[in-house]
């Protein structure tokens, strides 16, 4: 099926936010960035808000409306959203389409953004850069594939309903979570307030504490055909650690501060950005120095102190010290106080939790069913093979 094409600026009217950093106020209106587009809609759990001058300010340029998307320019690049209400923000480095011509149908163009016909579209303008930036003259010359508009409306119902499938299957997922969270807060109490007046103990007389290192990058034979895996704390993002990007020999092992670390051991990040991040490890592992290692003992649950220590990154964020980017040590960790509750009733929460991680993986894997229909209509709607 041969569809029209046009340039995108002909049916788009295409701007972006400001470029400057307005001062942020405790009360105002809320300033939308790239952190803000998550799935195609506006997330508005962390906004900073601005003056009423800098809002009428930014508006007299770059005004939002209902029906208008919004694009990630910079940062998290193509994370967009549909503005389905009367807005009353601002936004700032965010690119803006606004439709000027009744032939494009704005949830068909939502779609058409997430689809490979765009995608590979700009990564090839961007092809050369040394920064992730779209910019607005890249925007304005997309070629875009123009099926009659009932057609457009059509193809935008399909994709409607498949992601409207996939974003359930993922608030499920999202549900499984927060029930763990609630589970723990109501047998044990927030970690950072100890509630109930648990005793309290030494982290350090609960565990041995280490942490890791990086063998020489001067010898790439310690990364070449590596076994070990080399955790480093990017690889800290849920309650099991991910699989690692790297992988070191047994040579860099022994020959560098590294070490292995045993199943189940609770690994915290130390470092800058991610202090507090932690992870279980399900598999023998290294890690970099930037990765303080809990080793297991039969003293306290590993799974409970998962979510102990979960739940208290910010008090860890508040332990840094150092300059722009603060620290914190294995030493400093050795000292913490933790409550401590029975281990009985440690092991009993674990068991809870094991059992909700069962249903939570039943709906991963619904989620990836999701996921791959949403992403086979996509290939197939922009090739008139949908309807």
């Amino acid at each position: 099926m041969t569809w029209d094409k046009v340039i995108s600026s002909e049916v788009l009217d295409i701007r972006d936010g400001t470029h400057d950093s307005p001062k942020y106020k405790a009360d105002g209106y809320p300033l939308i960035t790239s952190k803000n587009l998550k799935f195609g809609k506006i997330d508005l759990n962390d906004i900073n808000l601005i003056s009423e001058e800098d809002y009428k300010s930014i508006n007299r340029r770059s005004k939002v409306d209902k029906g208008d998307i919004l694009y990630s320019m910079i940062g998290s690049i193509g994370n967009y959203a549909l503005i389905e209400d009367s807005p009353n923000f601002a936004i700032k480095n965010v690119a803006l389409f606004k439709f000027k011509d009744d032939r494009l149908f704005n949830r068909y163009f939502l779609h058409l953004l997430n689809s490979p016909i765009i995608n590979r579209q700009i990564e090839k303008s961007m092809l050369g850069g040394t920064q992730k930036f779209v910019s607005l003259k890249i925007l304005r010359n997309l070629t875009i594939p123009l099926p009659p508009i009932e057609q457009q409306k059509k193809i935008a119902a399909i994709l409607d309903a498949a992601d409207a499938y996939r974003q359930k299957t993922k608030g499920l997922i999202e549900k499984y979570d927060a029930l763990a969270q609630s589970l723990f807060l109501e047998l044990f109490g927030d970690p950072a307030t100890n509630p109930k007046g648990w005793d309290k103990i030494k982290l350090g007389q609960l565990h041995k504490i280490s942490s890791g290192g990086t063998p020489s990058r001067k010898k790439p034979e310690f990364y070449q055909n590596g076994k070990i895996a080399w955790v480093k704390t990017g690889e800290l993002k849920a309650m099991y650690a991910l699989n690692p990007s790297e992988y070191i020999t047994q040579e860099a092992l022994d020959n560098s501060s590294a070490k292995l670390f045993p199943i189940n051991t609770l690994l915290i990040a130390m470092y800058g950005a991610t202090i507090g991040a932690c992870s279980i490890l399900k598999f023998e592992a290294a890690t970099n120095q930037a990765c303080a290692a809990l080793l297991p003992t039969e003293k306290i649950n590993v799974v409970f102190e998962y979510f102990y220590f979960k739940l208290y990154k910010q008090e860890l964020i508040k332990m840094g010290v150092g300059g722009a980017q603060p620290n914190i040590s294995a030493g400093i960790l050795k000292n913490i106080l933790i409550y401590y509750p029975p281990i009985d009733l440690q092991n009993q929460f674990a068991e809870y939790i094991k059992a909700i991680e069962n249903q939570k993986n039943i709906a991963k894997k619904e989620y990836e069913k999701s996921e791959d229909l949403f992403n086979s209509l996509l290939q197939k709607a922009f090739k008139g093979e949908l309807v």
